[in-house]
């Protein structure tokens, strides 16, 4: 659970980064129309790859749970994650580009030691 929220931490960041408004908060320069599509495209792409990672049965030492509970549990951790990139880029938007690779390593991590 921890992996995924992380994972979809580092999505919301980078769909967040590739919008002008939010790049130009971050890093002080307008960035290309091609810079921009590479963040969303990454973001999207991190958001898929947590939801095929929350899909994902666990160990077989528990029993699964549901498809449809794993699912609105991605829902709900997808949820979070954003608003924790909203607050973010409210009071602290230098640290996004920093947390975002942070965040995606450690759940990583996390969901390798699994």
């Amino acid at each position: 659970m921890v992996a995924t929220f992380l994972w979809c931490f580092a999505g919301w960041c980078a769909l967040a980064l590739g919008m002008d408004r939010h790049h130009l908060d971050v890093f002080g320069t307008d960035a290309s129309a091609r810079r921009l599509a590479w963040l969303r495209a990454c973001g999207w792409v991190v958001l898929l790859l947590s939801l095929a990672l929350a899909l994902q049965a666990p160990g077989a030492s528990t029993p699964p749970e549901p498809a449809s509970l794993r699912a609105t549990a991605w829902v709900v951790l997808c949820s979070l994650a954003a608003l924790a990139v909203a607050a973010c880029l409210t009071w602290r938007p230098r640290y996004a580009p920093t947390l975002a690779p942070l965040a995606l390593a450690v759940g990583l991590l996390l969901h390798a030691s699994r």
